[in-house]
């Protein structure tokens, strides 16, 4: 029999999206936050679900537990404003006080970046660097002899671009890519159709992809990275 996963510890998201701009925390980001079971959490939702449901969203959904063998957890999905009422029925010590905080900052950038109309301009410059790259990747190929087949060489190729940007060699939701990274990815892409000209094997591209990202980090720093810069000479 497998083991039971705890699946409150899984260093989930504060806020998530659903659909293009709706925007809910959960139950089990509460329990993980305020270090509390999380079945407490949803023993409080269930005893106050209808004040709940009546100053905000409120719905449940059940989930499989990862690495059980059919185990499911009952989940509750809320808006801000009812997650925040939620929390006013814990004693607010220390971590909760300190999570009601980061979550309605993150609920307020969240919101406010959904709706810029600048990232809006961001987010299609960089949906329009996607193109010229893959085209590029399979014009080369098609000069060496090779085939190239659709979708997966092309999005192995977006991932090998994701992997320079954020770290990690998978596909990423535009969802949750703010601005600044929106820009990047998008040059970053744009810099990767150069090389792939130049340097049709990934592995040969990878130090110079690298590269060309951290050195546009330096030059263009994000604000809240020269505001942090700021914060140390002020308290020093």
């Amino acid at each position: 029999m497998s083991k039971k996963k705890d699946i409150t510890k899984i260093g989930l998201r504060l806020v998530e999206i659903k659909g293009k701009d709706e925007l809910f925390t959960s139950s089990l980001v509460v329990a993980e936050q305020t270090e509390r079971s999380h079945k407490d959490v949803m023993a409080l939702i269930r005893k106050f679900e209808n004040d709940l449901k009546e100053i905000g969203f409120l719905t449940f959904q059940t989930l499989e537990n990862r690495g059980t063998q059919g185990a499911k957890t009952e989940v509750a999905l809320m808006d801000d404003y009812a997650v925040v009422l939620l929390l006013t029925h814990m004693r607010s010590i220390g971590v909760v006080a300190d999570f009601k905080k980061r979550l309605v900052q993150e609920f307020k950038r969240m919101r406010k970046e959904l709706t810029s109309q600048s990232r809006k301009e961001t987010l299609q410059y960089k949906r329009d660097t996607a193109l010229p790259m893959t085209d590029a990747l399979t014009f080369v190929r098609e000069m060496l002899g090779k085939k190239t087949k659709g979708v997966p060489h092309c999005s192995n190729e977006h991932c090998f671009v994701n992997r320079a940007v954020f770290g990690k060699y998978e596909s990423i939701d535009e969802r949750y890519i703010g601005e600044y990274d929106a820009k990047l990815l998008g040059k970053a892409r744009e810099r990767n159709t150069v090389l792939i000209g130049m340097f049709p094997k990934q592995e040969d591209r990878k130090a110079l992809l690298d590269k060309f990202v951290q050195e546009y980090r330096a030059k263009n720093p994000k604000y809240d990275q020269i505001e942090d810069t700021k914060s140390v000479y002020m308290v020093n």
